[in-house]
């Protein structure tokens, strides 16, 4: 773990404090510090920065000198500036055109490809979304090493191995390529990919050792076996409650799923 942190005063759901906020790898992992009014932020920052979270932008129809309609990587490229000016999540959007233009710029965004994080009870898992690492592992034979090496190259030159890396996935984490179950894997990094950089030893291939690995079938049952533990984990909390086991004050600890969690597959 290579948490930093940053000193500041943080804006929080109850409202500013004066304190610190620990980051790893992007994901904020504790905020401590105390309560802070906000003319002491107006009037009193001076050196210190002011911390909030990213923005949510819901039309955007581009940035960079790109535009959505261009198609290819300018919803990718457009992203990139608008994360350097604190928006942390967009929605790319399109203008009224021929159907032919609306086609294209819908398959330069199909393009795009995410790696998410889903943490639970039973552990965090990588999820990777987006047309192109779908397609391919729906075109591999996983029986065959030669494709499976194949399609771990054609990932890394994606980019997706440096964004697990970058999200904190490490040699062995639990992979799912595609919405829902999807494919489940267990993640060897290429020589490529900076995990690998720092992990193995000089001159050496892990994807090489003849370690004994889960199967695809015995992977993907033991996700099953998870979702499944956790969906009835869910189900004996609302029956306690109905049953007056649990105070009001409980009623959060059996609310919806929060994003990034394996329920949220929107």
């Amino acid at each position: 773990m290579t948490t930093q942190h940053i000193d500041g005063f943080i804006l929080t759901p109850s409202g500013f404090i004066r304190g610190v906020l620990e980051h790893d790898k992007g994901r904020v992992v504790r905020i401590d510090g105390t309560s802070a009014p906000e003319y002491d932020v107006r009037h009193g920052a001076q050196d210190l920065p002011i911390v909030l979270p990213g923005f949510i932008d819901t039309h955007v129809h581009g940035g960079a000198g790109r535009d959505t309609m261009e198609g290819g990587d300018a919803a990718a490229q457009l992203a990139k500036l608008h994360a350097k000016h604190g928006t942390t999540s967009l929605l790319a959007t399109t203008m009224t055109a021929p159907l032919d233009e609306i086609r294209h710029a819908m398959r330069g965004l199909a393009e795009l490809c995410v790696v998410r994080p889903e943490g639970g009870s039973y552990g965090t898992i990588y999820r990777v979304l987006g047309a192109k690492p779908e397609r391919w592992v729906a075109q591999t034979d996983f029986t065959n090493d030669e494709a499976v090496g194949y399609l771990a190259d054609r990932l890394a030159r994606l980019g997706v191995e440096d964004e697990l890396v970058r999200a904190g996935a490490v040699a062995g984490s639990t992979v799912v390529i595609g919405p829902g179950s999807g494919v489940v894997f267990d993640w060897e990094p290429t020589l490529t990919s900076t995990a690998e950089l720092i992990t193995a030893p000089r001159g050496t291939d892990v994807r090489l050792d003849d370690n004994r690995r889960a199967t695809r079938a015995e992977r993907r049952s033991e996700y099953h076996e998870r979702m499944d533990a956790k969906a009835e984990a869910r189900a004996e909390l609302q029956r306690e409650r109905e049953a007056g086991l649990w105070a009001a004050d409980d009623e959060d600890a059996i609310g919806p799923a929060e994003p990034g969690t394996e329920d949220d597959d929107r």
